[in-house]
């Protein structure tokens, strides 16, 4: 792995983090981090959908956990199956609760993949105008995800 893309991983761990605090408040609280994780891709889900439809963010999802597998081997039972009917979650409700340990680190491993998977696919402005409009008091600068 190239430095970039290490200090590109980093800096949208850090992406996560502060759309986390954003969303569940001033700390970043373990025992709720897959609740606050849902929020965030929530609204990444709002947007996406109306761009690359269900299946599209399915896809997308699935390469981000895929990704995740890669850097914690612990993910390895982990699946994205919803029941029949019911909404796709981002978080999988293996990692929901105390059952798992290091939830916090999982669930952002997972949206800093999920961020890098629609980087990859759609593009860094792409994001930027997805962060933008789903988080309008964050001044993220001109064409960048990163915050200021």
């Amino acid at each position: 792995m190239s430095a970039h893309n290490v200090a590109n991983d980093l800096a949208l761990r850090d992406l996560v983090r502060l759309l986390m605090l954003r969303e569940g408040g001033d700390t970043l609280d373990p025992a709720k981090a897959a609740r606050v994780a849902d929020e965030v891709c929530q609204k990444l889900q709002d947007y996406l959908l109306t761009i690359i439809g269900s299946t599209g963010f399915r896809a997308m999802l699935g390469r981000a956990l895929n990704l995740t597998r890669m850097e914690l081997p612990s993910l390895a039972g982990i699946e994205l199956r919803p029941e029949e009917g019911a909404e796709l979650t981002c978080i999988p409700d293996a990692l929901r609760g105390s059952g798992h340990s290091n939830t916090d680190e999982t669930v952002i491993a997972l949206l800093a993949n999920l961020l890098g998977v629609v980087v990859e696919l759609l593009g860094p402005e792409f994001l930027h105008r997805i962060l933008v409009a789903a988080w309008p008091d964050v001044d993220f600068g001109e064409g960048s995800s990163q915050p200021r």
